[in-house]
């Protein structure tokens, strides 16, 4: 393997989504892509906890896989990562949300980030759009330990766009290292200049190819870079910021759709992981991960936090075309949810499902988008109102697992509100 790199000089390393892009996610919600961009305003909201936030990044190579997708032959997978630690405070935060604007415009297109940044297209082109973070602080005094993250992102869109929930982790405590998957986020920047954009050959594949293929090579990212993640904190010559700091005992992944689907396929591949959280990463069925017949049961804890499942009921045409009745169409619906709760059901370290129920919510709602691009007052509102909780789920998760696994605490914090909906499956001895 090669691990020439350490952490590049850029202050923010960053790629951006395709919005063409056929398998993309919908970038934002209808209704905030059009006309001409007031200033609006685009802060990130504040972390709530009491820790500074720092970040380093990382050009990672695993020479143990060719990387198919590149047009050098001999390649071998390539990724940027950027780990983001709890620092001292106070820190010199302000680092631009996208630093490297310039080369992404030029592999995005200007039209494209206009249109996805909506309102705050202004404020990231001129750098005035900040993270809450600064680079390469020192590492907070206490604990001695903190627990690590592995966070992947949805497909086609760039980690750094997940930084109002990344920071909200760090802030109270969490290691997090959130990888850029080459080839499938919009423009992945390396420290010699290169700029890989969105491979065509995952925008739009070719009849019968499998996304499943996709999440497996993402899977192996994450285990890839939680190898590293522990190398880099045994030894001192590598100059990691968290070197000593990392408690191998208390480890999670997470991810958005895609990079929600390949979190959870981790967790079933690598027992090194023990809580698994998939964000509105469900596949056929609405299941919650991928189920084969020749896996073993997911061991860690799990939870499934995703956006309402309305169902649009197909028209009179639709089922035809089906060749089923409503009646017909109820009982396959009937049964797919039946599967799906025996999933969750069978899952050894007990599992949740959270549905938000927001006015205005997407499936890119995960996201600093929706909340970043909104040029309505109320659609600001709606993205907020979504992104805190958000931010409420997947602390409270990781801390129940990670932290405090005696208590009750994601039910705890959810009780009330009004706009999601939990379901709670205790650990399987199945």
């Amino acid at each position: 393997m090669n691990h020439k790199a350490g952490p590049t000089s850029h202050r923010m390393r960053n790629g951006f989504f395709i919005v063409q892009v056929r398998l993309a996610v919908l970038l934002v919600a209808p209704g905030l892509l059009t006309g001409q961009s007031p200033q609006g305003e685009t802060d990130l909201p504040a972390p709530t906890g009491t820790y500074g936030i720092s970040h380093v990044e990382y050009h990672w190579t695993d020479g143990s896989r060719s990387e198919p997708l590149s047009k050098v032959p001999g390649s071998k997978r390539e990724l940027m990562v950027r780990v983001w630690y709890p620092s001292q405070r106070p820190v010199d935060a302000g680092v631009p949300w996208m630093a490297h604007f310039d080369k992404v415009k030029t592999s995005v297109g200007e039209s494209a980030l206009r249109k996805a940044l909506g309102a705050a297209y202004p404020a990231v082109a001129t750098h005035r759009l900040v993270t809450h973070s600064s680079v390469a602080g020192p590492h907070a005094k206490h604990p001695s330990r903190f627990p690590l993250l592995i966070f992947s992102h949805g497909q086609g869109t760039p980690s750094s766009a997940y930084s109002i929930q990344i920071e909200e982790l760090v802030s109270h405590g969490y290691l997090v290292a959130a990888i850029d998957h080459t080839y499938e986020s919009a423009a992945t920047v390396f420290p010699d200049g290169r700029v890989i954009p969105f491979s065509p050959r995952v925008a739009s594949p070719s009849p019968g190819s499998n996304l499943g293929d996709r999440v497996a090579v993402w899977a192996e990212d994450i285990s890839f870079v939680l190898g590293q993640m522990g190398r880099y904190d045994l030894d001192r010559k590598l100059g990691a910021p968290w070197y000593r700091r990392l408690d191998r005992k208390r480890i999670g992944a997470f991810g958005h759709s895609l990079g929600g689907r390949a979190a959870a396929r981790a967790c079933q591949l690598d027992e090194r992981i023990k809580a698994c959280l998939n964000e509105d990463g469900m596949i056929s069925g609405g299941l919650p991960f991928d189920v084969r017949d020749t896996d073993k049961p997911m061991t860690q804890a799990f939870l499934l936090l995703m956006t309402s499942e309305n169902v649009r009921r197909p028209t009179a045409e639709e089922l035809a075309r089906m060749n089923k009745t409503q009646a017909e169409f109820e009982v396959m619906l009937k049964g797919l949810r039946a599967k799906r709760d025996d999933v969750f059901a069978r899952i050894q370290g007990g599992s949740h499902r959270v549905v938000l129920n927001v006015p205005g919510i997407s499936h890119q709602s995960f996201s600093d988008l929706p909340f970043l691009a909104a040029y309505d007052v109320g659609a600001k509102a709606n993205a907020r109102r979504v992104i805190d909780l958000i931010r409420i789920c997947v602390l409270a998760f990781f801390d129940q697992y990670l932290k405090h696994p005696t208590n009750s605490l994601l039910e705890d914090k959810l009780k009330g509100v009004s706009e999601i909906e939990t379901q709670h499956f205790a650990a399987s001895r199945r």
